[in-house]
């Protein structure tokens, strides 16, 4: 099953909703960006802080605190990510839920 099984809607697991409930407002605007780029379970998203804060018209400094805010309340998990000469590029980012 993938998440364009759902069509234009996402599937939120119960537990999932409980712990987006406790995120603030910015946390959620990033997690929604996050979601709408994963076409499948389990699949890593690569987008630079700059390109999610235009999708939620926000800071980068915003971006990178609502997503230590989604990381530490186990909504995300972060992958950095690194080029052949140590440089580090855009993190990935996994969503932690399965529809």
């Amino acid at each position: 099953m993938t998440l364009s099984d759902f069509g234009p809607y996402a599937a939120f697991p119960t537990a999932f909703l409980g712990r987006m409930m406790k995120a603030g407002r910015a946390a959620y605007r990033v997690l929604l960006a996050l979601s709408s780029h994963v076409r499948k379970v389990g699949q890593e998203v690569r987008l630079r802080h700059e390109t999610i804060g235009r999708l939620c018209t926000y800071s980068t400094e915003t971006v990178r605190k609502a997503i230590s805010e989604l990381v530490s309340l186990g909504m995300i998990a972060r992958r950095p990510r690194y080029r052949a000469d140590g440089a580090q590029v855009a993190n990935g980012y996994i969503v932690l839920y399965q529809p």
